[in-house]
């Protein structure tokens, strides 16, 4: 690929994103305290996902279905270094939790 045909790919590719970058914009971010929005996620394959997050059969599930009575939710990216230095840390945060009796059926931690 010429460094033309490239630098026209990325411009194509950064005008597709601009688009849906507006819901990003501080203007639209919950509220403090308010609830986390309803989106429908795919219930884990493995038994012992299904278990920890207190769901049983296949297909779909909301936040709200998870057996917590608070669910940590870590949006993460692969590709995204911030992330990565992150999980370690969310990784000892799960410890801690699991750790504790009295905590670990009151907080979940699920990763999207």
């Amino acid at each position: 690929m010429t460094i033309i045909k490239m630098f026209f790919s990325i411009i194509a590719a950064i005008f597709m994103v601009l688009p849906a970058m507006h819901v990003c914009t501080a203007e639209n971010m919950p509220e403090k305290g308010s609830s986390f929005p309803s989106i429908t996620l795919l219930i884990p394959e493995k038994d012992a996902e299904r278990a920890y997050l207190g769901l049983t059969g296949k297909g779909t599930f909301t936040i709200p279905q998870i057996k917590a009575e608070l669910v940590i939710v870590e949006i993460y990216s692969m590709y995204c270094p911030y992330c990565q230095k992150e999980a370690p840390i969310v990784n000892d945060l799960y410890q801690a939790i699991d750790r504790k009796p009295g905590l670990k059926e009151k907080i979940k931690i699920i990763g999207i």
